[in-house]
């Protein structure tokens, strides 16, 4: 049975299903086959083991060398342990339009996505990778996170890219609300009284360049997991979360200065007061 097939299982009072053709090639392009791997396989052993790979590997994220910094304060602990936080995640109705203070964003960043540990890739060349809290195809970490400053106490309305090795938000602008509700398509006017936005995207080409078109769904996979880190660390610090995916795709791209083709926008997430 294809895609295109389940449209029969609808029923008679469901709306017409859009063309899904595209959806099933992408779903077939992106398999691995038993007659393709050896193909695919000298690639990715190259890419494990050749010393430029391995530079290429331990770059894996954005830097911002030009940009104003935001250093962040030092993450506090949360009293609140896994089993409580799963219980208590929801996707918040409502914010209070309570100002988030630099020291929560600044725990929720540190916990959902900072290093965790480091594994020597080349001690001849000095190349190592930071691991983070959550599983990348090959370490690679595609996924890049923006954090929209709507409401933090003490600062303007301003877009920024977080740098998990330094902890520091990298400004990219100074905006106006107006134009990130705008952008987000903030339809019921529920992100308008959160505190952050969090945009995660994906640099496609670190990690096509190992595992080809299957790479991209190592990226969408871990954008997942990088949003479920992001909300749980949200609540273990008393914040509400809404995962947002009505966002218009290319205007939230020119927000954060990017091409969205070979970076691409992925998902939006809003945390705020509740």
């Amino acid at each position: 049975m294809t895609m295109l097939d389940r449209k029969k299982y609808l029923t008679r009072i469901s709306y017409d299903l859009e063309d899904l053709s595209l959806m099933e090639t992408f779903h077939e392009s992106t398999k691995f086959f038993a007659d393709t791997v050896n193909v695919d396989l000298p690639r990715i052993i190259a890419y494990m083991t050749e010393q430029r790979a391995m530079l290429e590997t331990s770059r894996n994220r954005k830097s911002y060398r030009y940009s104003p910094k935001i250093t962040l304060p030092p993450a506090r602990d949360s009293a609140l342990g896994l089993e409580v936080c799963l219980a208590r995640r929801r996707s918040a109705a409502r914010f209070s339009n309570e100002a988030i203070s630099l020291e929560t964003l600044s725990s929720i960043l540190q916990s959902a996505i900072g290093p965790t540990q480091e594994q020597m890739l080349s001690a001849d060349h000095g190349y190592s990778l930071k691991k983070r809290p959550y599983a990348s195809g090959g370490g690679l970490y595609p996924v890049e996170i923006y954090a929209i400053l709507l409401n933090v106490a003490g600062l303007p309305v301003h877009v920024t890219h977080y740098d998990p090795f330094s902890h520091s938000l990298d400004i990219i602008d100074t905006i106006e609300r107006e134009a990130v509700l705008g952008v987000c398509n903030d339809v019921g006017e529920r992100l308008g009284s959160s505190g952050v936005i969090f945009v995660l995207t994906a640099v496609l080409e670190r990690t096509t360049v190992k595992y080809g078109q299957r790479g991209y769904r190592f990226a969408l996979l871990e954008a997942g997991q990088v949003a479920q880190n992001l909300t749980l660390c949200a609540v273990s610090q008393r914040v509400g979360t809404l995962p947002w995916g009505g966002y218009l795709d290319d205007d939230v791209a020119d927000l954060l200065k990017i091409d969205n083709v070979g970076e691409t926008v992925l998902h939006c997430l809003a945390i705020g007061g509740i």
